[in-house]
């Protein structure tokens, strides 16, 4: 029986649309053009409660978008409709029933997962939200997986990790932990009961 539960956060818990689709549409900036900065000097500079802005600035004003910080970040949110996926919360808290503890770990800049955590309350079920922005280690690295094993003093074989990204999984089940891909809620839910959980 597994003791901790780590769920993926955007893609799994949370959906929408992307800023990029909108940035694309309306101002001209491509998807391989914004995701090289979020993907790259973004992610790539995490530290601890670091803000993200003043990295975005630059690129902004070269995509003719003479916004602040709070201006930007509203209008991406807005744009991005981010719900949550009532279905998966569902099966997280099944799984956290039967495991006992449950995090999340998700790959959020600083604004971002302030954003989050004001505007999810549902997130309060599970027992710590790990934000790359906060640890200073994403997904994909091995710190970011045993800095929460290490946190509640469990070994990889007593983790399961569920993420609708195969290469974080892959990187945990290197590890030793169980992961599982999610691609529809209907094929977690086989494949977690194939894993002798009780999806009832």
């Amino acid at each position: 029986m597994f003791k901790l539960v780590i769920c993926d956060l955007d893609g799994f818990l949370l959906e929408g649309v992307y800023f990029s689709d909108y940035l694309e549409k309306e101002h001209g900036v491509s998807h391989a053009e914004f995701l090289s900065v979020l993907r790259g000097e973004v992610m790539s500079s995490l530290a601890a409660n670091k803000p993200s802005f003043p990295i975005w600035e630059p690129h902004l004003a070269t995509w003719g978008l003479k916004i602040g910080g709070d201006e930007f970040f509203k209008l991406w949110f807005e744009k991005e409709g981010t719900k949550e996926v009532v279905a998966n919360f569902e099966i997280a808290k099944k799984l956290k029933t039967q495991a006992g503890l449950a995090v999340v770990l998700s790959d959020n800049f600083m604004e971002r997962a302030a954003w989050v955590r004001q505007s999810f309350p549902s997130l309060q079920m599970f027992d710590k939200l790990y934000f790359s922005s906060e640890t200073g280690f994403t997904k994909a690295t091995e710190e970011a997986f045993k800095k929460v094993m290490q946190d509640y003093n469990v070994q990889p074989q007593d983790v399961l990790f569920i993420d609708d990204d195969k290469t974080s999984v892959e990187l945990a089940a290197a590890l030793g932990i169980k992961g599982v891909v999610y691609k529809t809620t209907e094929q977690l839910k086989a494949d977690l009961t194939g894993l002798g959980l009780n999806m009832q």
